[in-house]
């Protein structure tokens, strides 16, 4: 991925600069905090971006783009660097143009120095070279986090997915079980229901031959 690129990446869509406090909307778009929150105010609950309604304003920060933005940051101030010609920086020893880095001490130095017993079996490299292979790291290092960003988001996505599917689920089994519950309770209303005829039956099956004997010994004892 080109240098342009991620800086598009980084990008705030309102203020055109790069992320300060970047913060990532519902719909997934980020912005600078002090960008969306302005927006906000004056044009409506929208991502200006997608239009997508937004709710709430407990946005948190998202810091791994705010460390990449941070990095890129470091990385133009390091492309600032001096033309062909231009005064690089003076040694404080020497009086000599910084035109080398020491990669063991890590630090610019001049010819002088480079030739001096302290630097001795140190690597150097010309600035210029210095710079473009820290700028490369820089890339490295950019690319590396805008991917692992990107992987974090779409674990979260998916957490989300997982989250929406697993509470659907629980709704329609919940629903399920009422449907089920009602249904059996309908099913024991009816059964006691019949229970109780069968045992009124039962009882007037049992009370009818004994009354009809009640009354043929009432009648026997009123003959006498």
């Amino acid at each position: 991925m080109a240098s342009s690129d991620l800086m598009d990446e980084l990008q705030c869509p309102i203020c055109l600069d790069l992320f300060t406090d970047p913060v990532t909307l519902d719909c997934d778009h980020t912005l600078c905090r002090s960008c969306i929150e302005g927006y906000l105010v004056n044009q409506g609950k929208i991502c200006p971006q997608c239009r997508a309604p937004i709710t709430g304003r407990d946005f948190k920060t998202s810091r791994v783009l705010k460390n990449l933005a941070d990095k890129a940051r470091q990385q133009k101030l390091t492309k600032k660097k001096p033309e062909a010609g231009q005064v690089e920086g003076t040694c404080t020893l020497h009086d000599e143009k910084l035109k080398l880095f020491c990669e063991t001490d890590q630090r610019l130095v001049c010819v002088i120095c480079r030739d001096a017993r302290e630097h001795q079996g140190h690597t150097f490299k010309p600035l210029g070279e210095a710079l473009q292979s820290r700028q490369e790291e820089l890339n490295v290092a950019l690319q590396f986090l805008l991917c692992d960003n990107k992987a974090v988001q779409e674990m979260e996505n998916n957490q989300k997915k997982e989250i929406t599917k697993t509470k659907d689920r629980s709704d329609w089994l919940l629903a399920d079980i009422t449907t089920q519950f009602a249904e059996l309770h309908e099913f024991l209303r009816r059964r006691e229901e019949e229970v109780k005829r069968d045992l009124k039956a039962a009882e007037l099956r049992a009370l009818e031959p004994m009354e009809r004997n009640l009354q043929r010994i009432q009648r026997e004892l009123g003959q006498d």
